[in-house]
């Protein structure tokens, strides 16, 4: 014991009063320490807010609060910065998909998702990431073989084509009953073509009229009109021909290809084939899993579409399976009880002694048999009883056993997975067979025959998986589990008892599904003991055999399914195959649904001079509305007679070099609308006026479906413009397009239709903008048809008169000129009121 150990009072040597001062001083320095530690930490998390480091003041505040939970301000401080991180890390996960990053983006979006849970469209957003992402996934690097599929579809020549002349666009030619090998004739001495015709071509009387057309178009119009088709000979010269099956199979070109297969069943491809293209010249290799066709190049190229859409592999599942088997068994055995509930009694005598007879003669005597002379020597010596013994027994027992199997199986789609847990148990199968001696009398023996036959006993199951396209998998299952509950003896078989479940089950990425109370219990009793005493109740338990016993069986499985591979599904996959008509199938392209929707016809005319989609025309006005009728909407501006009355203005003709026309600026759009006639704006339920009262002024927008007088429309309208940080952007790279509304203090709501040539540019996606109220914008794309929705609202009251609605993420295709039109556009103020709209559509030049 060192010296100052000496001096050092202990808690024993104090008084109880200094001791108790001790103790609450204690509390009351550790009380502060961790008040100062909380706000300590809450100053941290303010700080750390003040500086939009929203990770670090959520962890700050979470400290704060563990320390005092019923804190207000600490409660509130943690709840706008949890907000604030999940805005945060979720506008960090949309930059990442800009960008195809989606591994990093899936984390930045669990992140948001962790910070504010029950936000469902960060959830959406997610499960849209991982898709992306696990596409990606699925781009495998190519084998030899698949690089040498594709370059043998780039090189693969479906027919001869026409050189370039077949592309020159025909005049304005109209034909009036002229002969039919006159017109081909004329067209082909313009486009620089010699047309050469098949022996049985009839020529006949034809009219048409021709205007600005390619000569290729204007060919095909003309003979499929006379039921003829034509056969390239070279880049120069074609063969007319009489359509019919005789001439098809005379003239028809014939293909013989051979398609590997990858992931696909040969059966299943040779089936589809033959049942859609109704071919039959075809064969199959099954050493190679080949499949090889003969038909004409279109048929072969259509052939060729349909095994790539689907030959593809099958998605594959890891299934994680745990399996606890619970077995109890408990006995007690207690009372008195005998070793033999009987009592035995024989006569001793004879043992080992030999009689005399009367005659003289001896006999030797055994137990259990008497002579004659015996009978009167019998007494009670003579008798020997057998007593049982008692037994006093006092047992119990308890026995547990935990049986724990966790096996993980990778599966593939719609094939049977087969598990087996347990034994192989022989069970004898008796068969009787007759035997017997032919002819009359004969003697027929019956014998049976036994054989074995393996059974699994124990855990057996077998599940089929399917994946669905939303990332949820399909279970069909049956869960089955047997034991011997008698053994058998001889011929006679065990007895095997039987639990089984069929279910199907549907899960998504990751979810457990949990099959419990498959019980099985067990009760048996036993009580032996003299008659009478086993009937008293309280006697039996001490003067009587008790044997309880008590056997428990429960199961618990659970299951797991996790997706390892998806099919790699494109976008071709998706898209149909043209393949014309019925008697004429050949591989072409989609027809447009009317000259109004095609993006090329569009590119070539100003927006005044675009026609109305299908459904969307005001009340009073025609569906199409072409440049020479009256009511249509020119760029001019409208001129005044000497007593101030409009003078009827005819529509003057667009320029020929349309492509190189300027477009109108938004300072003469702002001209436009300081007319007597509100410029650029058409009222709903206003009727094009005819010329010779007032013409329509320009930059029209579509007619909204609201109903509103002229006299209610508000003087100012908003502007619908479009701008772009990338600045001619280069072939295949992405750009931006930002939509923005301009002069709409009082908008509350806006729907936009927009169309685009798809051949050009491409959408990725469409952002919500800064103008419209978070969470209150919807948007869908058609890449296939060139169009985008996008509906948004805006709370009332806001301070913001423009802004950006939308950002539109696109990809260039190819290079040149492409517009993005506006073809309708509804604004709405707080008291739903029309607003006017005027707009412009917005040129981007590819290099």
């Amino acid at each position: 014991m060192n010296e100052l150990s000496a001096f050092t009072p202990k808690r024993a040597d104090l008084p109880p009063k200094i001791s108790r001062w001790i103790h609450y001083l204690g509390l009351f320095l550790l009380f502060q320490f961790l008040g100062c530690a909380a706000q300590n930490a809450y100053n941290r998390a303010q700080d750390a807010a003040r500086h939009e480091e929203w990770d670090r003041a959520v962890s700050q505040y979470l400290i704060a609060l563990n320390k005092h939970p019923d804190n207000a301000s600490y409660r509130t401080g943690f709840e706008r910065a949890r907000l604030a991180a999940s805005q945060f890390h979720f506008q960090k996960a949309k930059l990442l998909v800009q960008t195809m990053n989606y591994e990093q983006a899936i984390i930045e979006y669990q992140l948001a998702l962790n910070f504010d849970p029950t936000n469902q469209f960060i959830a959406n957003e997610l499960e849209n990431a991982r898709t992306e992402y696990q596409k990606q996934l699925n781009k495998e690097q190519l084998t030899e073989i698949e690089k040498a599929k594709e370059a043998a579809k780039k090189n693969m020549q479906i027919y001869k084509v026409l050189g370039p002349e077949a592309e020159k666009m025909i005049p304005s030619m109209k034909f009036h009953d002229d002969s039919l090998k006159h017109i081909l004739d004329a067209l082909g001495q313009l486009a620089g073509i010699n047309i050469v015709y098949d022996s049985d071509f009839r020529d006949q009387e034809f009219s048409i009229s021709l205007d600005n057309i390619k000569f290729k178009d204007s060919l095909e119009q003309i003979l499929v009109a006379n039921r003829l088709y034509y056969k390239p000979l070279d880049q120069s010269t074609i063969l007319v021909i009489p359509d019919n099956p005789q001439k098809r199979r005379q003239y028809d070109e014939q293909v013989i290809q051979t398609f590997y297969l990858s992931n696909a069943e040969l059966n299943d491809v040779l089936n589809m084939v033959r049942s859609v293209m109704q071919i039959q010249r075809i064969a199959t290799n099954p050493q190679l899993n080949a499949i090889t066709v003969r038909d004409t190049p279109d048929k072969i190229a259509i052939v060729q579409k349909i095994i790539e859409a689907n030959d593809k592999s099958r998605s594959e599942v890891l299934l994680d399976i745990e399996i606890l088997e619970i077995d109890r068994d408990q006995a007690m055995k207690y009372g008195v009880d005998l070793s033999n509930y009987a009592v035995t009694q024989s006569l001793v005598v004879n043992q080992g002694t030999t009689g005399t007879g009367t005659g003289g003669g001896t006999a030797t005597g055994t137990a259990g048999q008497l002579f004659g002379n015996q009978f009167k020597g019998i007494d009670a010596a003579s008798w020997q009883f057998t007593v049982p013994s008692i037994i006093y027994n006092a047992l119990a027992s308890d026995q547990r056993t935990k049986l724990l199997a966790k096996p993980q199986i990778r599966a593939s789609e719609g094939q049977q997975v087969t598990v087996r847990l347990g034994d192989r148990v022989p069970i004898p199968v008796n068969v009787f067979q007759t035997a017997g001696t032919i002819g009359t009398g004969g003697n027929v023996t019956t014998f049976p025959t036994t054989s074995f036959q393996q059974q699994d006993v124990g855990i057996n199951i077998d599940i089929t998986p399917r994946v669905h396209h939303n990332r949820e998998i399909s279970l069909t299952m049956r869960f089955e589990l047997t034991s011997i509950t008698a053994p058998g003896t001889g011929t006679i078989p065990p007895t095997i008892g039987n639990r089984t479940v069929n279910t199907i089950i549907r899960l998504k990425d990751g979810e457990t599904n949990l099959l419990a109370g498959l019980l099985r219990k067990d009760e048996r009793k036993a009580l032996r003991g003299l008659p009478g005493i086993i009937h008293l109740p309280f006697v039996r338990e001490i003067f009587a055999s008790n044997d309880n016993e008590v056997q428990e069986k429960d199961i618990v499985f659970t299951i797991t399914p996790h997706i390892l591979r998806t099919p790699n599904v494109t976008e071709a996959d998706l898209s149909p195959i043209w393949i014309g008509t019925e008697d004429d199938i050949q591989l072409k392209q989609a027809p447009p649904i009317s000259v109004f929707e095609n993006p090329q016809a569009n590119q070539a005319k100003k927006p005044w001079e675009l026609s109305p989609l299908p459904g969307e025309n005001p009340p009073g006005e025609e569906e199409t509305i072409e440049p020479e009728k009256p009511g249509v909407v020119t760029p001019v501006q409208p001129q005044t007679q000497p007593n101030g009355a409009p003078k009827p203005t005819k529509p003057s003709p667009p320029p020929e070099n349309k492509s190189e026309q300027p477009p109108v600026s938004p300072e003469e759009l702002a001209a436009m609308s300081s007319q007597e006639s509100p410029q650029g704006t058409v009222t709903p339920n206003q009727e094009a006026p005819p010329p010779a009262e007032k013409p329509v002024p320009a930059a029209v927008p579509k007619v909204v479906p609201q109903t509103q007088s002229a006299s209610q429309q508000p003087n100012t309208g908003g502007t619908i413009s479009f701008a772009s940080p990338n600045v001619n952007p280069k072939t295949d790279t992405d750009l931006i397009v930002h939509v923005q509304l301009n002069n709409a203090p009082d908008a509350a709501g806006v729907s936009l239709f927009l169309s685009f040539d798809p051949s050009a540019i491409k959408v990725n996606d469409v952002l919500q903008g800064a103008f419209v109220t978070p969470g209150a914008f919807s948007k869908s794309f058609d890449n296939g048809r060139g169009s985008i929705n996008i509906n948004a609202t805006r709370t009332p009251g806001a301070e913001a008169v423009s802004g950006i609605v939308a950002t539109i993420v696109l990809h260039s295709l190819k290079p040149g000129k492409t517009t993005i039109n506006l073809n309708s556009a509804v604004l709405h103020d707080s008291k739903n009121q029309v607003i006017p709209v005027t707009f412009l559509p917005y040129t981007i030049v590819v290099e």
